[in-house]
């Protein structure tokens, strides 16, 4: 079944047990997984040999920028301050994905003809859970 994108939700908390709550503004979200995966050829091999490394979860987070909106206060104080951070994704609306997150950057552009709008880089510190 297809899933509208207007129907997306992303959610913040900043700490684990707490509530999770909408980041105003936000027009576009991707959750990647990855895996880095480590080289074990051997001197004469003829093919690459590998075995699996570590899972990485990366998060991009952008949208109209709001300094008065708590979920995008909480991505720059995680940014500035190192502060706990997870992001919930949840395609439905309802149900989806949460990671624990540090902010590698966080940018706000603005053009003479366009809002104000905000970028983060989110990378994960932890496995991704269902939520």
């Amino acid at each position: 079944m297809a899933l509208a994108g207007k129907d997306v939700v992303v959610k913040y908390k900043t700490s684990e047990a707490g509530p999770a709550n909408p980041i105003g503004g936000v027009n576009n979200v991707s959750l990647s997984d990855g895996r880095s995966n480590i080289d074990v050829t051997a001197f004469g091999a003829k093919d690459m040999e590998r075995i699996a490394g570590l899972m990485d979860h990366p998060i991009t987070v952008s949208g109209f920028y709001d300094g008065a909106d708590p979920g995008q206060q909480a991505i720059r104080d995680n940014y500035v301050n190192g502060t706990d951070l997870w992001i919930q994704l949840l395609p439905d609306g309802v149900t989806g994905f949460e990671v624990k997150v540090l902010v590698s950057s966080f940018e706000i552009s603005a053009s003479v003809d366009g809002a104000v709008e905000f970028n983060a880089e989110l990378e994960s510190t932890g496995a991704v859970t269902v939520v």
